[in-house]
């Protein structure tokens, strides 16, 4: 079952990153911040299969504490913990709602909030939808 799921999630993980070059390829020198944009959304969509993946080996999501590190020890995921302009992803479960979980990057300005180029990213799901 696990060694099914993983090679679903490489799959899935090559098609993503084979789409991800080809639009670069692309993109023009002016297009720099919207690339990170569009290479970051992909990274935490990636992230978001990886949760799913250690939900169903596991039974559970990631504390907090663990985070998305713990994907990388348990060899789900290569790669990933930082964003586009190099910050870490920012990783939080809501505890009222099961399966449910937040990945964050702060952009440009590494801070919490922001417009244009700095503005957030965030990408909120739930394993079991």
């Amino acid at each position: 079952m696990i060694k099914k799921v993983l090679i679903a999630f490489s799959i899935v993980t090559l098609l993503l990153l084979v789409g991800s070059v080809g639009y670069f390829f692309q993109l023009t020198e002016g297009d720099t911040q919207k690339a990170k944009l569009i290479s970051t959304q992909h990274s935490m969509e990636s992230i978001s299969l990886a949760l799913t993946m250690f939900q169903l080996s596991e039974g559970r999501l990631p504390t907090e504490d663990e985070g998305i590190k713990i994907l990388h020890s348990k060899g789900i995921l290569t790669d990933l913990e930082v964003d586009s302009w190099g910050n870490p992803f920012v990783y939080s479960i809501d505890t009222t709602v099961e399966g449910q979980f937040k990945i964050e990057s702060y952009a440009a300005d590494s801070k919490k909030g922001g417009d244009g180029s700095a503005a957030d990213l965030s990408l909120e799901k739930n394993v079991f939808e």
